[in-house]
């Protein structure tokens, strides 16, 4: 029989609750519950509180993405070299060697998410705060601690936000739209830091100005997670959001593949992110050295990989709510990654070639990863595995920011770093073909779920069984 339902009555209340078992497509066990779905929130409170999510993490990216565009000038003020740059910045990763964002995961899965939000967020502007002040007293130990504690909000605030946007979308088959929604306001808040001295030399005259501003935005970031506090207390989670407490289900394929599949999407999120990150951290100085172009003209040219995500990134996870091919869109995205570094690093060609290659890709890899990985881990640890994820970035930064830099004061140049960005991109598309053919030989989790029948049909399925073992018994007879 196609379809598997199962009737059983409440102990407590008498109702007749319906499971559909064999009905649910494969991977969607994860989901699987006792009684009816949770009646869905009010499309006003659902698409505020997405509002909120993708905004208390603003500030947190504008600052991170900060110091590439005040890089030439940071130099200059703290008398540091290109090492010294490359551990401020591998600073804000070394939370995460604690593993500090899988205890961030664990807390989140505890309790509610309005808690954690508030928390981190604050973090965030505590921490740049820090750093602004060490900046302007010319003391390169006291910058590094604000980016430390900088870095601690900045590692945790993304688990929060992920685990929020599965707790609310996860069972709306909207799952893929949503994180997209966060992708596009992620990069909005990069490209906005990239082009942040602009904005220092416009409202203040001088790029320390652009310190203040960060601030500015990170104390706005509070304020969004403040106004997500309220919003979640005012709501009824038993019957408003898709709570964590569901019963324990069958997992991906048995544990041990769920344990194969989660991971390599950490590996993936691991060479992706950092790819992006670290050449952010030098492509405006990159750019200024290969090309000779003004500091200015640079650090705009350097914003360019961030222009399309912006527009892109809610139409691709619209799109990944309705295909069943997402790793074959992954692969191809990170070919595309790895064409635009070897445009920028091997060929003369204008860098904005380059920029855009990268811009179309990272429009897809972001929100194709974290709502995939989103897929194969049970809904009640979505909290640790973004954790996980965090670990996982922030585990390269830690170790690459000053690689990178270290390699540009031997070499002189940036063309190693830019090979090694090659040979992370190709390895990411390998790493892609991989978890698609594994997918497809296991439980198809990646592949379009199909969504449940409504209570009608449930009810219509249940009498037509019910009716379809009475003629067979009348037969017996």
């Amino acid at each position: 029989m196609e379809h598997l339902i199962v009737a059983e009555h409440g102990a407590s209340e008498g109702r007749a609750y319906v499971r559909f078992d064999a009905a649910a497509p494969a991977g969607a066990g994860c989901n699987e519950r006792l009684g009816p779905q949770p009646q869905a929130p009010p499309p006003t409170r659902r698409y505020l509180t997405l509002l909120c999510a993708s905004l208390f993490s603003v500030g947190a990216h504008v600052c991170y993405t900060m110091t590439s565009s005040i890089e030439k000038d940071l130099l200059a003020s703290l008398g540091i070299n290109n090492e010294q740059y490359g551990t401020l910045n591998s600073a804000v990763s070394w939370a995460s060697l604690a593993g500090l964002p899988f205890a961030a995961g664990v807390f989140v899965d505890g309790i509610p998410t309005r808690f954690a939000a508030v928390l981190f967020s604050f973090t965030v502007f505590f921490g740049h705060l820090i750093f602004a002040l060490g900046v302007m007293s010319q003391s390169y130990f006291m910058a590094v601690i604000g980016r430390i504690v900088f870095g601690v909000g900045e590692s945790t605030v993304l688990v929060v936000q992920g685990a929020l946007v599965c707790q609310w979308f996860r069972s709306r088959e909207q799952l893929a739209l949503a994180i997209g929604v966060t992708e596009m306001t992620h990069n909005v808040a990069n490209w906005l830091g990239k082009v942040s001295l602009h904005v220092g030399l416009a409202i203040g005259g001088s790029w320390e100005a652009t310190l203040w501003f960060g601030l500015a935005v990170c104390f706005l970031s509070v304020l969004t997670a403040v106004a997500y506090f309220r919003i979640e207390k005012r709501a009824d989670p038993a019957e408003f959001i898709a709570r964590k407490s569901t019963p324990r289900c069958t997992e991906l394929g048995g544990l041990q593949k769920l344990h194969v599949l989660f991971w390599m999407f950490c590996l993936l999120h691991l060479l992706v992110s950092n790819v992006e990150h670290l050449f952010d951290a030098i492509s405006a100085k990159f750019i200024y050295f290969k090309w000779h172009m003004q500091w200015s003209d640079a650090v705009w040219v350097s914003s360019l990989n961030y222009a399309m995500p912006i527009v892109m990134s809610p139409v691709v996870g619209h799109m990944l709510d309705s295909v069943s091919n997402r790793m074959i869109i992954a692969s191809l995205a990170c070919a595309l990654m790895a064409a635009g570094h070897i445009m920028l690093t091997y060929l003369a060609w204008t860098p904005i070639a380059g920029m855009l290659t990268l811009a179309a890709a990272q429009s897809v890899l972001p929100t194709i990863i974290r709502s995939s990985a989103a897929l194969v881990v049970p809904h009640r640890v979505t909290g640790i595995a973004f954790g996980m994820f965090g670990v996982a970035e922030n585990f390269g930064k830690v170790l690459g920011n000053p690689l990178v830099g270290y390699i540009k004061d031997q070499t002189g140049d940036y063309f190693l770093d830019g090979q090694i960005f090659v040979g992370m991109s190709s390895l990411a598309v390998l790493l892609c073909v991989t978890i698609g053919v594994l997918d497809a030989r296991g439980e198809n989790a990646l592949r379009r779920r199909r969504p449940a029948p409504p209570p009608e049909a449930q009810r219509d399925s249940l009498q037509a069984v019910s009716a379809s073992a009475g003629e067979v018994e009348s037969a017996n007879l």
